[in-house]
């Protein structure tokens, strides 16, 4: 018998792993997928954020092209009209512009959110 063979030494070309190697390996790909799990979050909250703005903004900038669209004349003085959009509420205030045959236009859009309500707004001026 070999001295090898009788003792727990390793000799010659072994191939494979010790449980230590593999509980350290197993330990630190554990530590890496936490980490990747709340980069995961982080990126599906801030995507389902920029979905919801892209589509306040659409909304608004829907508003305010029907308003351009509207002879100037038909496009009355109002303080605060609004319409549902579910689940977004877009609100409007045209008034007198900074110059004359002119009309500012604001449109607010809200939604209800995790962390409160969001708002979008827009403001553009039109003329006669």
């Amino acid at each position: 018998m070999t001295r090898c063979e009788q003792t727990a030494v390793r000799c010659g070309p072994q191939q494979g792993f010790t449980l230590i190697e593999v509980l350290v390996a197993s330990g630190l790909m554990a530590i890496v997928m936490m980490g990747l799990q709340s980069l995961l979050v982080t990126t599906i909250r801030a995507n389902t954020l920029a979905n919801t703005t892209t589509a306040a903004t659409t909304l608004a900038q829907q508003k305010i092209e029907l308003l351009r669209n509207t002879a100037y004349s038909s496009v009355a003085l109002t303080s605060g009209t609004s319409d549902t959009v579910s689940p977004y509420t877009r609100t409007w205030v045209i008034t007198n512009g900074p110059a004359t045959n002119t009309k500012s236009v604001t449109v607010s859009v809200s939604w209800p959110a995790a962390n409160g309500t969001q708002t979008v707004q827009l403001n553009t001026i039109l003329t006669n």
